[in-house]
């Protein structure tokens, strides 16, 4: 993940629009602890992020995977 948003932030700085991650299949993380972490820790990052001012809009951000967790 750390790698990733390294990625986003130079990406962002160089064209002055931000990085759009879309994920694909996410019916396919498994349904036990790691499919459940991995997708809380999607969400945090994307918290995160919108709390530090990285996204164009935090609130839609956050809105957005929160139906996916549930």
């Amino acid at each position: 993940m750390n790698k990733l948003e390294k990625v986003a932030l130079s990406s962002a700085r160089k064209t002055g629009r931000p990085l759009v991650l879309i994920i694909n299949n996410v019916h396919f993380f498994k349904n036990d602890d790691e499919g459940r972490n991995m997708l809380l820790q999607l969400q945090q990052r994307a918290e995160a992020w919108a709390a530090s001012g990285k996204s164009l809009d935090p609130k839609r951000d956050i809105l957005s995977l929160i139906p996916h967790l549930l």
